[in-house]
């Protein structure tokens, strides 16, 4: 370890990030236990959502007790509200449990995948202490965003349970009635075919000439007159324009009533039943709308003249004598949600047509498309229209919604269809339950908690990192036997090393004896075995060096026949000098 402070900081760091390295590994690539994250998910939590004692909560005896309580001394008018949203938030309340529990299998994973990165970090292994503190500042983050995670998730049963939106109970009540007249209209077209029909003839019976007092006469002539009338507007048809690909587009002149001044505008309106809008411009030749009335929203009804008007009680005798002398040629448009608005700013529209064939047309088209959408259309509250009035007794709409249902049967439906939002706010929460968990604690696990190791390692001091890079008994004792078989490998080789370089010099030296030019001979055979030997790939050591020897042999011998007895080497050779000349001049 190096021996100073920034080297013993620097060694903590690294170690640390071979732990971020094998902990990412083990999330990310499955490589340890991150699949089991995936399999809590997709298998304890959805079950235990749906073992969940539903049919115990939605009894019809429960449902009865919840809604009894619920409304305390004053039991509700119409419909138990109280009762109702009191039974949503109980039933809610039991999906806390399996979410905690989802909460602590993802932590006991993520604990996991702690000691497996630890443990295969292998400079974690070789300071004991310094892994203990790692894995404990892991877990404790990983403590603290398991108490962030449940937070999170009762907070999103919670939020399911403090707003129930209206939406959904508002188109189940919008079908069951829509099916309901459907079934009542097959039950009683029989009837209703044989009601029109008896209608028919009453009209035909008193437009019929008779004779009488000349006021009786009158009366019959203009009424049959009117109804002259009447069928030559329906033989003229009606004055609409119809565009499209199916005709899906009608447009035409409508009066309609102002609510501030209480009179009548004539404007163009333009219906598409594909949208299902109606929209009105002052002119024809106008391209932007004044206003426009979203039909798959409203309900149509037809009204009387008499009934918007706001005029004396005189006027309204007037009215009154006047009644019956024509058919009406006004309807209503009003929203399915009494508080909500038509157009702009108000609740209704009063619409009325220039001519009965006009009217009959809008109505038509109107009808079908509030009727697609799960609309009503209610009839005028006239006697003289004998087919809206009989369709009116024969499983309307405004009809179903006056009789008397059984107080019973009308709680179980009503339990039946908080059930149905109950499991649908179930599934949501299935859905969104693991998204909270893999954003507080798997996503956290790999950046804060991380973040957090590196945080507390810096800030120790230098004394309690070094105390903590204390290496273990066992691995110090193996790591001295490697450094002593180490040196001692070592040694040998240097001297294996230097043997064999004396061994190289000396046959080095005894190679240049031989080839020396007095013994030509041996040289040339010392070069040709050394080639057959390398060509061979194997040399005999003993043989040559028996051939070294024996070559040295009569080189020494050929040294004293040459008086070099005393010689140690050729290169100095040991020779008396010649005697000095006789004779000389000394």
């Amino acid at each position: 370890m190096v021996q100073s402070a920034e080297g013993t900081r620097a060694v903590a760091l690294e170690l640390c990030r071979e732990f971020e390295d094998k902990f990412l590994a083990h999330i990310t690539s499955g490589e340890g236990s991150g699949w089991k994250i995936v399999a809590s998910f997709e298998g304890k939590f959805p079950d235990r959502i749906k073992q969940l004692p539903l049919d115990r909560h939605f009894d019809l005896n429960n449902v009865k007790r919840i809604v009894l309580e619920a409304d305390g001394y004053q039991p509700y008018l119409i419909s138990p509200e109280k009762g109702l949203r009191s039974l949503i938030k109980g039933v809610l309340e039991m999906a806390k449990e399996p979410s905690r529990l989802c909460v602590e299998e993802v932590h006991r994973v993520l604990l996991d995948i702690v000691n497996a990165a630890a443990n295969a970090t292998p400079g974690l292994g070789r300071y004991p202490p310094f892994k203990r503190e790692v894995i404990a500042i892991a877990s404790n983050a990983l403590d603290t965003f398991k108490s962030d995670a449940k937070n999170m998730v009762v907070a999103l049963v919670d939020m399911e349970r403090a707003f129930v939106p209206p939406q959904h109970f508002i188109r189940l009540v919008q079908r069951r009635m829509e099916r309901q007249r459907r079934e009542d209209e097959l039950r009683n077209n029989r009837s209703s075919k044989k009601g029109q029909d008896a209608d028919q003839s009453k009209t035909n019976r008193a437009s019929s000439p008779q004779t009488g007092s000349d006021e009786a006469g009158g009366s019959l002539k203009s009424t049959k007159d009117k109804s002259n009338q009447q069928d030559k507007d329906a033989k003229e048809g009606p004055n609409l324009q119809v565009a499209g690909p199916g005709g899906e587009i009608t447009a035409g002149y409508l009066l309609k009533k102002s609510a501030k001044n209480n009179e009548w505008s004539r404007r163009w309106f333009v219906l598409n039943e594909k949208s299902g809008k109606l929209g009105y411009t002052k002119k024809q030749e106008e391209r932007h709308f004044r206003g426009v009335i979203v039909l798959e929203e409203c309900n149509l009804e037809e009204i009387e003249e008499e009934e918007i008007s706001k005029s004396s009680k005189d006027s309204k005798k007037a009215n009154g004598q006047e009644k019956g002398q024509g058919p009406s040629l006004v309807f209503k448009i009003t929203n399915r949600v009494a508080y909500k608005t038509v157009l702009k700013a108000h609740s209704a529209v009063i619409l009325k047509a220039e001519s009965m064939a006009d009217k009959i047309e809008w109505i038509k088209k109107i009808k079908g498309v509030i009727q697609s959408k799960g609309g009503s259309v209610k009839g005028p509250n006239t006697p003289e229209d004998g087919s809206m009035r009989h369709s009116r007794s024969d499983g309307s709409l405004d009809t179903m919604a006056r009789k008397p249902a059984d107080p019973e049967e009308e709680l179980r439906w009503m339990s039946q269809e908080v059930r149905g939002y109950v499991e649908a706010v179930l599934n949501s929460l299935a859905a969104n339950v693991p998204k909270a968990i893999v954003l507080c604690q798997v996503e956290k696990s790999k950046e804060d908690m991380l973040n957090q190791l590196y945080s507390s390692i810096s800030a120790q001091s230098n004394a309690k990192i070094e105390e903590l890079l204390q290496e273990d008994h066992n691995a110090k004792r193996r790591r001295e036997k490697c450094q002593k078989q180490s040196s001692l490998l070592s040694k040998l080789t240097r001297q294996l090393s230097i043997h064999d370089n004396r061994a190289a010099t000396y046959a080095n030296d005894s190679s240049g004896a031989e080839s020396s030019p007095r013994s030509p001979g041996h040289s040339g055979e010392d070069w040709k075995s050394a080639f057959d030997s390398a060509a061979n790939g194997s040399v005999n050591r003993s043989s040559s060096q028996h051939e070294t020897r024996s070559r040295s042999a009569d080189s020494r011998g050929r040294r004293y026949e040459n008086g070099d007895a005393n010689s140690g080497s050729r290169r100095t050779p040991n020779r008396l000098p010649p005697a000095p000349p006789s004779g000389g001049r000394y």
